[in-house]
């Protein structure tokens, strides 16, 4: 289970959004998104929208992984990984080509975290 006010800590707007039985949080390159039955906490207060666009979303949700992947702890795992307790699970993985982006995927609670490649791999464009 995750909390709301969890979620609501990586909100770059402060609020948790409800959208296509999920609850949705955004902030710079970073989208999460959790089934509402592994949430924990008020779910009255949320807004019927998506924070990101709706196809956006959509593709973050409807994706299969292809692989599996874990957080390498010797790095330096975003806090919003160790939050919601993702930093010493296997994940299922998924590429997003046409947002760049990269899917984690939770395997038994199906949240889904959605990175911008440029915050996950070290390119020439994002080092630019």
């Amino acid at each position: 289970m995750h909390a709301i006010a969890t979620l609501q800590r990586f909100a770059s707007d402060g609020l948790v959004y409800r959208a296509f039985d999920h609850a949705v949080v955004a902030a710079m390159g970073l989208v999460v998104a959790v089934p509402l039955w592994h949430t924990e906490g008020c779910l009255k207060e949320l807004p019927d929208q998506s924070p990101v666009p709706w196809m956006e979303l959509w593709a973050v949700l409807d994706i299969e992984p292809a692989r599996q992947a874990m957080f390498d702890r010797d790095l330096a795992v975003p806090d919003i990984i160790r939050a919601l307790g993702l930093a010493d699970t296997v994940l299922g993985v998924a590429d997003l080509p046409e947002y760049r982006a990269t899917v984690f995927i939770h395997p038994e609670s199906g949240l889904r975290l959605a990175i911008a490649s440029d915050y996950i791999h070290k390119t020439d464009k994002a080092n630019q």
